[in-house]
């Protein structure tokens, strides 16, 4: 059983104007697969939205970029642009600010991930450097089929508790992890 926190520092006008709106989902649950998935979907009670995601890291310049593949009609994360507008994840990817100065990358420009070719749809802000965001059809190209994550909503956020102990029953490997933010 693990039980981690995803925390995020940031100013406070960075996060009313974009991150208090950006990441929507309650729990993060890694290293499931489809049937852990489908398990959480048919038998946990007190979830408003439920969204499949594959998470992996690759090699990219001599670093590393750590990929959220999403489903494609995602509702729990927002990406936004430098003008905090909206940034819709098509077919190819969607980078971080830093690595796209660090590379002078722009929209439009083609990286390679895992041998596929990905055109650039968007360059986020965010708050760590190497996160990028593709879609799921776009990370079984790459070679990533199988699902290993889910991001949670829950009905009710005082039942976050119960459900989280509902998960651990179903199997108590999975990985959990909760937002908060600091200012």
């Amino acid at each position: 059983m693990f039980i981690g926190l995803e925390g995020f520092g940031t100013t406070k006008n960075i996060t009313d104007s974009v991150y208090g709106k950006r990441l929507l989902y309650d729990i993060a649950v890694r290293n499931i697969d489809e049937e852990g998935y489908n398990r959480i979907n048919n038998e946990i009670e007190g979830i408003e939205i439920l969204e499949s995601n594959i998470y992996f890291e690759t090699n990219f310049n001599n670093s590393y970029l750590i990929i959220n593949a999403l489903e494609k009609e995602h509702q729990l994360v927002k990406l936004y642009d430098k003008n905090n507008s909206l940034i819709e994840i098509k077919n190819g990817i969607v980078i971080d600010e830093i690595t796209a100065n660090n590379y002078n990358l722009k929209i439009g420009d083609f990286i390679e991930i895992n041998g596929y070719s990905l055109q650039i749809d968007g360059v986020a802000r965010e708050i760590l450097a190497h996160v990028s965001y593709m879609n799921l059809d776009t990370a079984k190209k790459c070679g990533k089929d199988s699902i290993n994550g889910a991001m949670i909503k829950a009905k009710d956020p005082t039942q976050i508790d119960t459900i989280v102990n509902n998960i651990f029953d179903i199997n108590d490997t999975f990985l959990i992890y909760f937002q908060f933010f600091f200012i």
